[in-house]
């Protein structure tokens, strides 16, 4: 049987769910985008142990860090202060737009306050553009 939340993810709201359950991740202290996202994957195997979560989820010429039951991909970025990582970023984006999911950035550590401000301006362009009846792509800050 289903827990409630794994229940709320499936048949509910797995975009609000999903931004709960990031909201109550507490990460250890990570050097690196890679032991964030293991960390992210453990907690969220733990908190929605019916559901699949997947590591590394290929979606045409793009990866999300992990997906969980096919529904929303997270992408997290660590330190996010390059343009060719956020050019890279915008790219995984835009093909994600066509996955029938939602897809998350997940920004962690230290931001670029003017990437951020771009990304965020790029990422309503494509919501604006996407038809569906929930946000595709959100931008999430985890401090």
């Amino acid at each position: 049987m289903l827990s409630l939340i794994s229940l709320k993810f499936k048949y509910w709201n797995p975009i609000g769910i999903t931004k709960q359950l990031i909201g109550d991740w507490c990460p250890p202290e990570c050097k690196t985008e890679k032991e964030y996202e293991s960390s992210l994957y453990n907690f969220l195997h733990d908190s929605l142990p019916e559901l699949i979560i997947t590591a590394q989820y290929a979606y045409g010429r793009a990866v999300a860090d992990i997906v969980i039951a096919e529904k929303v991909a997270i992408e997290i970025k660590k330190d996010l202060n390059k343009t060719s990582e956020f050019q890279r970023l915008i790219g995984q984006a835009h093909q994600f737009k066509y996955w029938p999911g939602s897809f998350f950035i997940l920004l962690i550590g230290k931001t670029d306050s003017n990437l951020r401000d771009e990304l965020k301006k790029q990422m309503n362009d494509i919501n604006r553009n996407t038809r569906g009846y929930d946000q595709k792509i959100s931008i999430v800050d985890k401090k």
